[in-house]
This record gives structure tokens, C-alpha cells and sequence, in this order.
């Protein structure tokens, strides 16, 4: 999978909903919007991206994350162009992470080995070659996270989405697929799909991220090589009802977590609840 380079440089291009976008992060650790990527008329969707802030300092990337649909011709950006009847090619995308000043800064990617790439290109849609983009990577999840990337128990690269076998712990455990997570969350959120909780509501900002992408299937059943379709497969369940699901050897579905809790909730409707007496004595 290619990764491509997003440009923005605020004199060409005004961003005016960019403090939604942000508070959209701040908020939900995650934020979409819609982007020109260039003269490119064939963009698979999940391909890594990252945005760079161009023109006056402070200069560098800012932003990264994946494209969530194929390119398409709509408005001209540029509001001159459009009345013309100018269209631009644009691609949906979902952001990971995004900053008002750079993460990266322009001086950081004019050393070796990232001078190789042209940062300071005009045109979205460049592709960075694999071995920057690697490296890019690995500087990037040191400076936005601490601990895993994935934010939990996400979907280390994979090949594709292609999921493997691998050893059995208490869970079988597969290969992590930052892409898949990603297309997940773009359609679905962070909002837990059993119990309809976002962790960020309950732990604060420290929680932001926190979510698991749960397989549909159960894991023992499906073949090696199997692709995995983030929107049909996937779904984003939090840590608690993660383990529901799997406290039994046949999983129980998304459903029938949601039944019990359903239950549980009539159950208990109308009982008082405890109070416990923190007088110190």
C-alpha cells in the first residue's frame, strides 16, 4: 500500500472549518473532511497519508491519516476556478492526527533521509517512496503517541488486510492492520457497539483513542489468506464488552451483548442506587 503526501498552503488555500477539524480531534481522536489529491484519477481507498503545511513558517507535516473513497471531480478548491466551472479531483479521508503546528518540522525533513522527497511540492497526491514513507512512520508514531499506536488492540502492519494465523493466547491473536482499524473507525467512530460507550466520556481526554476493533467471525473459523473488509468484518466494541465477547469459547455476537445489557439495564430499572458513606470517622 502507497503513501501519499497531502499539501496545504493557507495562502492558496483558506481552510475555514480547520478548528472543527480539530475539536473533531480533540473530541473523538479522529476527524473527517475531503481533500485534493492532485491529477490523480486512480487512488485506492485506505491509502496512508500525510498532510503538510506549506508557505509562511511554521512550516512541516501536520496531519496524517487514510482515504476513505476513490477520487472524485467536484468544485474547484480555488473559488476563482470554480465559477469557471473548473472541477479538482478529491478523495474523503479520515485523519488520525492532526495539528495546528508541525509535528514534523520542514528542517527535519530537509536531513537525510528525507531530503530524497520534494516537500515542498505544490500538487497533492505525490506518493513517497516506500523506504521514506517508512521512516516517516516510525518518526511520526515517536512524536504522536506514547506506547501503541493503534491505540489499544487495533488491526504492527500487515500485508493488505490480509489476515494470519498465528499462536493462541488467551485470545487467538492476529496480525494488527493500522489500515483496516482505520477504515473501521472512519465509518463507524469510536462509540462502542455494544454498550453505545465512548471511553473519552468516561475516563476523559486520557481515553480519547481507546477502543478495540472486534472480527465479526470467529477467528477460529475463518481460512489463512482471508481479506478482511473493514466496514463488513469490523467493528469497534470497548475493552469491557471486548471480553464479554469472548469469555466463552463460541463468541457471543455484538447482538447478544447488547441483549444483555438490555436486560440487565430492565432488571435493575427503578432500584435505588447504592450510596456509599465516605464520612471519615
Amino acid at each position: 500500500m502507497e503513501t501519499i503526501l497531502l499539501a496545504w498552503n493557507p495562502k492558496r488555500f483558506p481552510w475555514k472549518n480547520l478548528q472543527d477539524r480539530l475539536a473533531e480531534i480533540r473530541r473523538e481522536g479522529r476527524a473527517t473532511d475531503h481533500w485534493s489529491v492532485g491529477n490523480r484519477k486512480i487512488l485506492e481507498t485506505g491509502t496512508r497519508f500525510f498532510l503538510i503545511h506549506l508557505g509562511a513558517e511554521p512550516r512541516g507535516l501536520v496531519g496524517s491519516g487514510w482515504t476513505t473513497s476513490a477520487p472524485l471531480d467536484r468544485d474547484h478548491w480555488d473559488p476563482s476556478k470554480a465559477e469557471q466551472g473548473v472541477t479538482a479531483r478529491y478523495a474523503s479521508i479520515y485523519f488520525d492526527t492532526l495539528e495546528e503546528d508541525p509535528i514534523v518540522t520542514m528542517d527535519e525533513l530537509s536531513e537525510s533521509p528525507f531530503s530524497k522527497v520534494h516537500w515542498s511540492t505544490q500538487m497533492s497526491g505525490i506518493q513517497i517512496p516506500e523506504l521514506i514513507a517508512a521512516e516517516v512512520e516510525t518518526l511520526w508514531t515517536k512524536r504522536t503517541s506514547e506506547g501503541d499506536p493503534g491505540g489499544m488492540e487495533g488491526l504492527v502492519e500487515a500485508d493488505a488486510t490480509v489476515l494470519k494465523h498465528s499462536t493462541r493466547l488467551y485470545v487467538n491473536r492476529y496480525e494488527r492492520n493500522p489500515r483496516a482499524r482505520a477504515l473501521c473507525l472512519a465509518k463507524y467512530g469510536l462509540v462502542c457497539s455494544c454498550c453505545e460507550v465512548l471511553l473519552s466520556d468516561v475516563y476523559g481526554s486520557q481515553a480519547e483513542n481507546l477502543i478495540h476493533v472486534h472480527h465479526l467471525t470467529p477467528l477460529s473459523s475463518i481460512p489463512e489468506g482471508f481479506q478482511i473488509d473493514p466496514i463488513a468484518d469490523l467493528r469497534p466494541v470497548c475493552p469491557n464488552c471486548h471480553n464479554v465477547i469472548h469469555s466463552k469459547p463460541r463468541p457471543y455476537t455484538i447482538d447478544e451483548v447488547k441483549e444483555m445489557i438490555a436486560e440487565t439495564k430492565q432488571k435493575h430499572a427503578g432500584r435505588p442506587s447504592l450510596e456509599i458513606d465516605h464520612t471519615v470517622r
